[in-house]
C-alpha cells in the first residue's frame, strides 16, 4: 500500500537491573545463571519478530523492523522469569529512527538515545523515545505515559521519553 506510514527501524536495549548487587552478595557464580535466562528471552523474542544484534553479558541490543514489534517483544522479555525477582527485573529502553549497521553491530544517534533511555528506566519499565513514541501513539494495545524530560549523559538537551503500560485487558505479546 503505497499510502502507509514509512516505518523506520527500532533498536531496543535490554539489561537486568540490580546485577552488581547479585554478584557482590552471592558471588560471581550466581550472576551467569540470570544472564543465561536474560538471552534466553531475547533470543526468542529475536527469532519472532526482530534480529539479535548483540548480547551483552546482562544485556542485549536488538533491531525490529518497527517500533510496535520492539514494544511486542519488550514487553515480554521484561517479565521476571525466576525466583528472585530482586535480582531480574529486566528493563528496558527503544528508540526508533535510522540506524548505521555495520561490522555486525548498530550505531547512531537512535543507538545511543535506546540506550541512555536503558540505563535511566527503573526495575520492569519500559521507556521509549520520541520516535518511538510517535509511532505507538493511538496503539490501544498499550498506553504511553509521560517521564519528563530526561538528561542522559552525552547529550547536549533533554529528551523526552514515555513509559509504556499494558492498556487493561491486554495481557498478550
Amino acid at each position: 500500500d503505497s499510502t502507509a506510514a514509512f516505518h523506520p527501524p527500532a533498536v531496543l536495549l535490554i539489561d537486568v537491573s540490580g546485577f552488581t548487587e547479585l554478584t557482590e552478595e552471592r558471588g560471581d557464580y550466581a550472576a551467569p545463571a540470570v544472564g543465561e535466562l536474560l538471552h534466553e528471552g531475547v533470543t526468542k523474542q529475536a527469532s519472532e519478530r526482530g534480529e539479535l544484534i548483540k548480547l551483552l553479558g546482562h544485556g542485549a541490543k536488538l533491531q525490529f523492523p518497527d517500533a510496535t514489534s520492539a514494544v511486542d517483544a519488550k514487553l515480554e522479555v521484561v517479565k521476571p522469569h525466576d525466583g528472585s525477582p530482586r535480582y531480574n527485573h529486566r528493563r528496558a529502553g527503544v528508540e526508533a529512527g535510522t540506524v548505521i549497521e555495520q561490522v555486525g553491530d548498530l550505531f547512531g544517534r537512535t543507538v545511543n538515545q535506546a540506550a541512555r533511555i536503558c540505563g535511566v528506566a527503573g526495575p520492569g519499565e519500559v521507556i521509549v523515545g520520541q520516535g518511538a513514541a510517535v509511532i505507538l501513539d493511538g496503539d490501544t494495545r498499550w498506553q504511553l505515559e509521560s517521564v519528563g524530560r530526561l538528561n542522559p549523559r552525552g547529550f547536549e538537551a533533554p529528551i523526552p521519553g514515555y513509559r509504556v503500560i499494558r492498556s487493561a485487558g491486554n495481557s498478550g505479546g
